[in-house]
């Protein structure tokens, strides 16, 4: 089959190769051939910017294997406009009827599968994303030992399926939505998940596919989690174990199987401002071996649910099997985040899955600065204001990935991952909260003490101001053959400089830095600071939660407090120390307390550090 990029080369940006994004493939990846691989991940790059035509389109369809066949004798519904043409797209069971009103206007999409009749859809409403009726899959619960049995039944179920007849309409909707544009948007994607369906349909006679099992098997699980915790949260997805399960994106214009596992800011409203919903879809890509069967595993393993009180109660879910495909058998389930979530390497490790990183990342000054060093200092730079400087900082020594797809060894594994993913993204969210304020410019936390030194050194040798300063800093590289060299600009050497800031050699000046060090930690006449540290992950928590420190001065009140985010929430730490610390300390609350647990309640409401601080 020919390159991917070699067939598209004529509707592609005028770019050299090089300029193309190289894909680090994970070691999941090495059933596809490389350069169709990376063919794939370049055009995907660049999909949405790539211009909607016929012939692009029937290119498209071709190499994802469908037959297609232009007929260009379809009288036009319209006389205003041009002569229609339509794009047949037909795989082993799906047909897709494309009409354009010249080349690059799409008036219509019907799609059907087998025996189903083709309806075009020619006016674009808005195409709901399906949820899943769990109920009617239950058929009896009984308890044994504390251990719940649900059992279960998916044989002849009226639920809604990606390929269904109501399913079909909702992908016709979806399709059009895609194409009404003068891009291609989301339609490839769409077309390459319609393609991975047909051909697993059609060679085992199915009338669902493995992805519509594994939607209604989540389904169950998360109907039995709402029950056992008649939140809201948890029935949306936002806090159970791995979200709540849908049919379609409405809201990206994709069509599949997802996830929608988190809000942002749910604690609050503010009027015109939607917070942004995550989601993830899941997807089946081959593997170089054979994969485990995801719902014989899931069958035979026991599930920790938890109650509104956090207590967790077992569950096994009993069922029927259905006939393996020999088409899925070396298929993985993926599971694709809807944007990069970096994760630190260390936890990745210890959830010992494999991942795909992200190819390019568009991510702000800030994470960047962070993934770099380790920390990052937001200074408030406008006069006036008493919002702190603030500083964020990762003391987990292993770097950061933006991830952007993991390979699921199971079902269950999203019981793990999902509260993860949650945890780093509200990390995130407070980082980038205090971005958003215009009081604040972003510098390297290394920048802010060598310029400090660099000061110093300056006025002592009363340097131009052009003089880098790290020409400055590296006074400090030099050798004895430098010391009776004249000192950059001026005409003071080294040796000279160094008698005359101190009779006693460089300690003096060590001390005299620490000294200014702790004025500067001491507050002084220097204006307030905040550090936000990841100190710890703990491991041993359900939620694999992040152990944050919150330190330095609020409202000019000293802040010295221990929060966790745990499964995507900010929650007081509660260790055995800090539950000791806190009931020695329950005496002697005073209004500098109240201050802290007041912009702690704040920040756990909004996840905004700024908005935080002006609360209070």
């Amino acid at each position: 089959m020919p390159c991917l990029t070699h067939i598209l080369q004529p509707f592609l940006p005028h770019t050299s190769p090089s300029s193309y994004p190289k894909p680090s493939l994970s070691n999941y990846m090495p059933s596809y051939n490389d350069s169709l691989h990376e063919s794939l991940l370049a055009l995907y790059e660049y999909l949405g910017h790539l211009r909607l035509s016929l012939e692009l389109v029937r290119k498209l369809a071709k190499h994802l294997r469908f037959d297609t066949y232009v007929d260009n004798e379809i009288p036009a519904s319209d006389s205003a406009l041009a002569p229609t043409k339509r794009l047949l797209i037909a795989g082993t069971n799906l047909l897709i009827d494309i009409d354009f009103a010249g080349d690059h206007k799409v008036t219509a999409v019907a799609l059907s599968m087998g025996t189903q009749s083709a309806q075009a859809t020619d006016t674009i409403e808005e195409p709901p994303s399906t949820e899943i009726d769990a109920a009617q899959f239950v058929k009896s619960s009984t308890v044994i030992d504390d251990v719940t049995t649900i059992c279960l039944d998916f044989s002849g179920a009226s639920a809604p399926s990606l390929l269904g007849s109501n399913g079909c309409r909702i992908a016709e909707r979806i399709l059009l939505q895609s194409l009404s544009g003068e891009y291609l948007g989301t339609f490839p994607q769409n077309l390459r998940y319609l393609s991975h369906l047909d051909q697993e349909l059609f060679p085992s006679g199915k009338e669902a596919s493995d992805l519509d099992m594994y939607a209604w098997f989540l389904a169950a699980v998360h109907l039995q989690e709402s029950t056992l915790a008649p939140e809201t949260a948890v029935a949306e997805g936002w806090t159970s174990r791995f979200g709540k399960v849908v049919f379609n994106n409405a809201a990206a214009g994709q069509i599949g199987v997802f996830l929608r596992f988190y809000k942002l800011s749910r604690g609050f409203s503010l009027p015109g401002v939607e917070h942004k919903v995550h989601h993830a879809i899941l997807c089946l890509e081959n593997q170089t071996s054979s994969v485990e069967d995801y719902l014989k595993t899931a069958k035979n393993e026991s599930w920790q649910l938890y109650d509104s009180n956090c207590m967790p109660k077992l569950y096994n879910f009993d069922f029927d099997l259905p006939l393996p495909s020999l088409s899925t058998t070396n298929r993985g389930l993926i599971l694709r985040l809807d944007e990069p979530v970096y994760l630190s390497e260390q936890v990745l490790e210890y959830l010992d899955l494999q991942y795909l990183a992200a190819l390019h990342v568009s991510c702000g000054e800030a994470l960047t600065e962070l993934c770099r060093s380790g920390s990052v200092l937001y200074e408030n730079e406008s006069e006036g204001s008493e919002l702190p400087d603030i500083t964020f900082s990762f003391d987990d020594a292993s770097s950061l990935i933006p991830i952007q797809s993991v390979l699921l060894p199971s079902l269950k594994h999203l019981t793990k991952l999902i509260p993860v993913i949650r945890n780093f993204i509200l990390f995130r969210e407070l980082l980038e909260s205090v971005g958003g304020s215009s009081h604040y410019k972003v510098k390297s936390c290394s920048d802010l003490h060598l310029s400090d030194a660099s000061k110093k050194i300056r006025d002592r040798l009363k340097l131009s101001k052009e003089v880098p300063s790290e020409e400055l800093l590296g006074l400090s590289t030099f050798s004895t053959d430098y010391l009776n060299a004249p000192i950059l600009e001026s005409t003071t050497s080294l040796q000279d400089f160094v008698k005359e800031e101190s009779p006693h050699g460089s300690d003096t000046m060590m001390k005299a830095d620490s000294t200014s060090s702790d004025a500067v930690d001491s507050g002084g006449d220097l204006k307030s600071s905040l550090r936000i540290t990841v100190e710890n992950t703990w491991y041993e928590s359900p939620n694999t939660d992040l152990v944050l420190k919150l330190s330095g001065q609020v409202s000019r009140r000293s802040v010295q407090k221990t929060l966790r985010i745990s499964n995507g929430e900010l929650k007081q730490e509660e260790s055995a120390s800090a539950v000791k610390a806190e009931a020695e300390d329950q005496m002697e609350v005073d209004q500098e307390e109240d201050v802290v647990v007041n912009f702690c309640k704040a920040l756990a409401i909004t996840g905004d550090v700024i908005l935080s601080l002006q609360a209070i």
